[in-house]
């Protein structure tokens, strides 16, 4: 059972209040993503263009496909509340969220963060900003919120990947110094993670978000539909095509496909890749695909047998047939993750020393050195029922670990339901739903931080001991490497540490699907959550 005691840890100290613990045991599925909603194109709004286009006002509607409980996207961050969030509220810095992803771009600050002393770090932010409750951005509202993210009370995710962090000192209107506890290169790519609130905010946003951003939220009900309109104070860069935005919440993906072709939707999210080539030849509609760095993956219980023994749980990597599950359950729009759950598209991609190539024959050998020669190993196998590409690889997978010597008891749970048992320990292997920590940051260091340490390691799949660890350490020295050679080499050693123990399998590599409407031109589909209408006009 999930415990039943007031408060609850959360990762590095954290306490959380066991409201906030038990919607944090659904944060795998927090991190189970459909398809590509970012913020809006370049504009300038004194001239009413948005990207060199005619801002084409009108309204602009979006089915999502993934949950919002809420609209606080630095707490417990739901992937529908930070699709939101690009839209109403503004970063000190955004991570350009088209391929490569590579590329910092300014949002509230004015330039790069520059450097005082290899400890401190100074931030100018732009002038002339307003709240959508009509208050000026001062430098004061950036300090406070790094001290109310870091606040324990708040029970944010956040802190465990800015622990580097020390005092955020106010040292003008328009001017913060950022002071570190160790040096970093990564500063200014950890300010992606908060947007900036006013002081006036000292609770979560829930359903009422006040931010910056081009558009204000007007409306929202959890878990069904999110309604904004155009905030005519905004000064920004990314200024509003259309004067509102409807987010639709559709959980069905073939109501979202059904609401496409009728005209609907202008953008929907997850389409299911059965339906992709269909729904792209059909009459006033596009789909694609593209290449992301969304990984499915296994869960194993690293703190009970059998797979408290490595070697049970690379018997498993080596002895599913992902060839086959790829035609199967994803009609080629996934790839084997062979080397490990960084895409080998990846920027810091390294090649690692395990690579886990389906080898029956070789995961039997497995078992066999691990003790489990005998009789076939008992094992309950949770999956997530709720993406229909899941339970498509059941009946393979299935079939694979019988093969190899374990007698799996198939269980579907969907997956808010899924996690809470993991949470419990009350499994032996989930077969999860796609995951990207990449929506937040897509640097290798916070993609291993974010999966490897903290609350997913500890709680979710128990693993403990030297090799956590050590990639703890790993990623420790790699915030404090003094240029990129360094922490690549650091970052390639955790990498190689985690494809080895295999405390969570990769099983592909996935790619992002989403589909749009005629009516919205120049339209781009991301390669992570949400919809970008970046230079988009449309019909209204």
């Amino acid at each position: 059972m999930i415990p039943q005691s007031s408060t609850t840890r959360w990762a590095d100290g954290v306490v959380l209040p066991r409201r906030d613990f038990l919607r944090a045991a659904g944060l795998l599925g927090v991190l189970t993503l459909g398809a590509g909603t970012a913020a809006c194109g370049s504009s300038d709004s004194a001239n009413g263009r948005a990207g060199g286009r005619q801002v084409s006002g009108g309204t602009f509607t979006a089915a999502l496909a993934n949950p919002f409980p809420d609209l606080e996207p630095s707490v417990i961050p739901y992937v529908g509340a930070i699709v939101s969030s690009w839209f109403w509220g503004e970063r000190l810095y955004r991570v350009d969220q088209f391929a490569p992803r590579d590329e910092l771009i300014p949002e509230l600050a004015v330039a790069m963060p520059e450097q005082v002393s290899p400890t401190t770090y100074r931030v100018a932010v732009r002038k002339g900003v307003t709240f959508h409750d009509g208050s000026p951005l001062t430098a004061e509202d950036v300090k406070f919120t790094f001290d109310w993210i870091r606040d324990p009370d708040t029970g944010s995710l956040w802190p465990q990947f800015l622990g580097f962090l020390g005092d955020v000192r106010v040292t003008a209107d328009d001017e913060v110094e950022f002071d570190l506890q160790t040096p970093t290169t990564l500063l200014a790519r950890r300010l992606v993670l908060v947007p900036i609130r006013p002081r006036s905010a000292t609770t979560p946003f829930e359903l009422q978000p006040i931010g910056s951003g081009p558009f204000r939220v007007v409306s929202a009900v959890s878990d069904q539909e999110i309604i904004m309109e155009r905030f005519e104070a905004y000064n920004g860069n990314h200024g509003p095509g259309y004067d509102r935005l409807e987010f639709v919440r559709v959980a069905d993906a073939n109501a979202r496909v059904a609401g496409l072709r009728s005209g609907g939707y202008a953008v929907i999210e997850d389409v299911p890749a059965a339906a992709l080539a269909e729904l792209d030849a059909a009459p006033g509609a596009n789909a694609d695909a593209v290449d992301s760095y969304v990984w499915t993956v296994l869960y194993f219980h690293c703190g009970k047998p059998p797979f408290d023994d490595v070697r049970v749980r690379q018997a498993v990597m080596y002895g599913v047939d992902r060839e086959a599950i790829a035609q199967a359950a994803f009609f080629g729009q996934a790839v084997p993750a062979w080397a490990g759950f960084i895409s080998p598209d990846h920027p810091e991609f390294t090649e690692p020393r395990t690579v886990h190539r389906y080898d029956p024959g070789h995961a039997r050998r497995l078992l066999n050195d691990a003790g489990h020669g005998g009789e076939a190993i008992p094992i309950d196998v949770v999956y997530h029922s709720d993406y229909e590409f899941v339970p498509a690889q059941v009946p393979i997978i299935e079939q694979n670990l019988r093969d190899i010597g374990f007698a799996p008891a198939m269980i579907p749970m969907e997956f808010s339901a899924a996690d809470a048992r993991m949470v419990e320990g009350d499994y032996h292997l989930t077969i999860n739903g796609p995951a990207d920590w990449s929506l937040f940051a897509p640097d290798l260091e916070f993609l291993l931080r974010g999966s490897f340490t903290g609350f997913v390691t500890q709680r979710m799949v128990h693993w403990n001991g030297d090799a956590a660890s050590k990639v703890e350490a790993l990623l420790a020295q790699a915030i404090e490497a003094p240029n990129e050679d360094d922490r690549r080499v650091l970052l390639a050693m955790a990498q190689d540490l985690v494809q080895e123990q295999v405390p969570i399998g990769a099983l592909f590599h996935k790619k992002q699907p989403t589909g749009w409407s005629d009516t919205t031109t120049d339209f781009r589909p991301l390669p992570t959550a949400g919809v970008a209408i970046d230079s988009v006009v449309g019909s209204g």
